[in-house]
């Protein structure tokens, strides 16, 4: 396999330069050269500095084959929005009102974070953070997917860090290929949108906490203070949910018997989430629509939700986890549906027959992840997987469209597999 990699790597590369003649509008392509050029010698940094330093053993071709097929990724889900939805999308929005921004930003007039909205909080959000880039970068919408599934993929090689950092004994390979070359990986977060700037960030979040729990490097923290506001800039539920998860972490590593940290990294940990806590719960209640923490609201909040996106070409019946039969089956549908039967076009086939190898994959490597459950009270980087893969499948139950739900669900998967490697 390894003598064909570099075969495999040119012949997607063709690949990717041939689509890019046929998809990308002609006036596009005198930007490209200066996204790939940045794109090129930052994958080049990724492997020297990211992967070769942690794992020498990480074939050249393979990464190279992993990028260009990233942006493979890209340049599909730029032609999806292009032809398929004829541009009507988030990403051509973020677009045009990311250049309107930017002219703000240009001039050095900050305010305009303060007075611009547009529609909700999330879609601000990503707006703002478009603008910053087309601050710097000449505005082009196909490649700022290219751009996007770039920063994703670099969210991937922090991921693969953060596992060969937090499990040095456990092989490779499996890791590798799911991160890597996991097809809703490769497709979902790789465009202009949330998915991808989550996952950039999740990554980064991932490694630091790596090196936090595994090193004791209070550094490994404060690497995750930024990723955090700039995933609530977005998404303030999400980053709610890896704020929960952290506190159960933390919590769990101050009960482990014979813990050695230092006070130092205790108190900076407790700081971090009472901070952290203080400034995103709130909000986070407020985009959710909770106005007390309570049983009740919770509980019509999610049904509110589960109604909300069970509606388009894709929607199916959901199942409340409030009760014993519905937590179950709702987990089965956030990991493995839709099952084949239920594919009605040949996108959702494609994610529906990758689901269904998922459950092959969790089937056969159950041993691994229930070796890694009973080091759950002992292991505070075993909580945090466990805990964040679990409230993000939670919150995904509410979820009643296959389209909605595989886009999302890609956001939790580098932390489920972790468990299976």
């Amino acid at each position: 396999m390894s003598q064909n990699l570099p075969g495999l790597a040119f012949l997607s590369l063709f690949a990717l330069f041939g689509g890019i003649l046929v998809v990308i509008p002609s006036e596009e392509w005198i930007v490209l050269p200066i996204y790939f050029l940045m794109l090129g010698l930052l994958a080049m940094i990724l492997y020297v500095g990211g992967i070769r330093t942690i794992d020498p053993e990480f074939p050249g071709a393979l990464f190279f084959l992993a990028f260009v097929l990233k942006m493979l990724g890209g340049l599909a889900r730029y032609w999806i929005v292009a032809d398929v939805y004829q541009f009507r999308a988030d990403a051509p929005l973020y677009h045009e009102q990311g250049q309107y921004v930017a002219q703000f930003l240009r001039q050095l007039d900050l305010s305009v974070f303060e007075w611009y909205t547009f529609r909700g909080e999330g879609t601000t959000g990503l707006i703002q953070v478009t603008a910053v880039f087309y601050t710097i970068l000449p505005p082009s919408l196909s490649a700022m997917f290219f751009w996007f599934a770039g920063l994703a993929f670099m969210g991937s090689v922090l991921f693969y860090r953060a596992f060969c950092l937090t499990f040095p004994d456990r092989s490779t390979n499996f890791y590798r290929i799911v991160v890597f070359f996991l097809p809703t990986i490769l497709f979902w977060p790789s465009s202009l949108g949330k998915e991808a700037w989550i996952f950039f960030n999740i990554g980064i979040i991932t490694y630091g906490l790596a090196l936090y729990f595994r090193r004791g490097q209070p550094l490994g923290l404060i690497m995750t203070i930024i990723p955090l506001m700039l995933i609530f800039v977005v998404r303030p539920h999400i980053a709610t949910m890896v704020v929960l998860a952290l506190a159960i972490a933390i919590l769990f590593s101050f009960l482990k018997i014979g813990n050695q940290q230092s006070p130092i990294v205790w108190i900076l940990g407790v700081g971090a989430i009472v901070g952290l806590g203080g400034f995103i719960l709130p909000r986070a209640q407020d985009y959710i629509g909770v106005q007390e923490l309570s049983l009740e609201d919770i509980q019509s909040s999610y049904q509110y939700y589960q109604g909300n996106t069970s509606q388009g070409g894709s929607s199916f019946e959901t199942y409340s986890i409030l009760s014993p039969t519905g937590f179950v089956l709702g987990i089965m549908t956030v990991l493995f549906r839709p099952f084949p039967w239920e594919a009605d076009n040949s996108q959702m086939m494609v994610t529906a027959l990758e689901s269904f190898a998922w459950l092959w994959m969790a089937w056969s490597r159950r041993h691994i992840f229930l070796a890694r459950c009973r080091t759950l009270w002992t292991d505070p980087w075993v909580a945090f997987l466990v805990f964040c893969s679990l409230f993000m499948i939670l919150a995904f139950t509410t979820f009643g469209n296959f389209g909605i739900l595989a886009r999302q669900r890609v956001l939790f998967l580098p932390f489920f597999w972790m468990l299976f490697a």
